[in-house]
């Protein structure tokens, strides 16, 4: 064999390492919040801790990824998204270690904070390293691929942990500890750089700044519609009337739909580019909240709705956005790009919470408060949603 085409296979073998090393931190995200809802009861039967103390394992993961994303942003123009990358699945593994150590709700509380702190920059971090290190014709096929491989693991926990308890609540954190040193030995076994993918034609300021904003105004849309999603299964309730535990079939419709989203990404975003998926996943997820809260309410029209939900969803949180702001920077500003999709995506979230839980507890009428609330959130969606024509159309060249 010559040493051309011995250097050629061990590339071809550091790309492939890299690449499940980027599609193992997504799954690490997505089984640790498929699971954790069903861990929080185990835990408090466990440690006797009440319902308040069992949320902040909750509110601390969360304020631990709203400040290692934004820490991480900076860090990736610093240190190289390699490097960021290999300490947050350290930082991860040690939190799930020190999870699986603990004894009581004091080192439990730190290790989710930990955990949230390294889970958190995982997927945009990997964003930014697709985009400085892959070529462009194979950049949509990858972060569609990252996407569903967060979401086949978050399914993949719903699914399996509540049979993983009675191995103890323990089990989940050892399977997390698995999954982030599985991806930290990935990478790091893979340190030779890959070329840079190389520059287009240059974009005037104005224009570059003009789909930059575009796309954090997109983020903030999307984000609102995934607490849609959240707080789907309570509006079912109030219009339905059913049980709680009578929602997880409604869902079905907006997971399966998810997952064909998903895999409509990976399979076409590098040829169709970003601007025609967003508008696609715009359109879908505003039909289906506009269903869900404001059609007669049958079973047949939340399995529409979640159907359409989910596609949009998946659409708009899967990937294209974060393929959109890859060509909008510039190779050294993907890390702050990356960091900024989904610290406003998650901003969306909490503030699409609060303003649905604002407005839904106005007026003696539960329902009448809730299906308003959901409209208003949806009329705001359709608005957030119009700088998607700001995209600029698709070019294999576009930087």
């Amino acid at each position: 064999m010559s040493s051309a085409t011995s250097s050629n296979t061990a590339r071809i073998q550091q790309s492939r390492q890299r690449a499940a090393a980027l599609l193992l931190g997504a799954a690490l995200s997505g089984c640790d919040g498929g699971a954790i809802g069903f861990l929080l009861p185990a835990v408090r039967a466990e440690t006797g801790s009440d319902p308040q103390q069992a949320a902040w394992m909750v509110s601390l993961y969360a304020l631990g990824t709203l400040v290692a994303i934004a820490a991480a942003g900076a860090a990736v123009r610093r240190f190289g998204s390699n490097t960021v990358f290999r300490v947050c699945a350290a930082v991860s593994a040690c939190g799930s270690l020190l999870a699986i150590l603990s004894h009581g709700m004091t080192l439990l509380l730190v290790a989710r904070l930990l955990q949230g702190l390294g889970q958190g920059p995982l997927i945009p971090v990997a964003a930014a390293l697709v985009a400085v290190q892959w070529p462009i014709e194979r950049q949509g096929r990858l972060l569609g691929a990252i996407s569903l491989a967060y979401g086949a693991a978050f399914v993949a926990a719903m699914t399996l942990t509540p049979a993983l308890l009675t191995f103890g609540w323990r089990s989940m954190f050892g399977i997390t500890l698995a999954i982030a040193v599985g991806s930290l030995v990935a990478l790091g076994s893979s340190s030779a750089k890959q070329p840079s993918p190389e520059p287009g034609a240059a974009v005037p300021r104005i224009e570059r700044n003009r789909e930059i904003s575009a796309i954090a105004v997109l983020a903030l849309g999307a984000g609102i519609g995934q607490a849609a999603v959240v707080l789907f299964p309570t509006l079912a309730v109030q219009r339905l009337g059913v049980a709680a535990s009578g929602t997880g079939v409604l869902m079905l419709p907006m997971a399966a739909a998810g997952i064909l989203g998903t895999l409509g990404i990976a399979a076409t975003l590098d040829r169709i580019g970003a601007r025609r998926l967003v508008i696609a996943g715009a359109i879908a997820a505003v039909i289906g909240v506009l269903i869900a809260s404001a059609a007669p309410a049958s079973q047949t029209t939340f399995l529409l709705a979640a159907g359409a939900l989910g596609l949009g969803m998946s659409l708009l949180s899967g990937g294209p956005l974060r393929y959109a702001a890859a060509r909008a920077v510039t190779p050294d500003e993907q890390g702050p790009a990356q960091a900024g999709v989904a610290l406003l995506t998650n901003v969306g979230v909490m503030g699409g919470s609060l303003l649905v839980g604002a407005l839904a507890t106005r007026g003696s009428d539960e329902r009448a408060a809730m299906e308003s609330a959901m409209i208003v959130a949806c009329g705001i969606m359709a608005v957030l949603f119009v700088p998607v024509l700001f995209l600029r159309p698709h070019s294999r060249h576009q930087t």
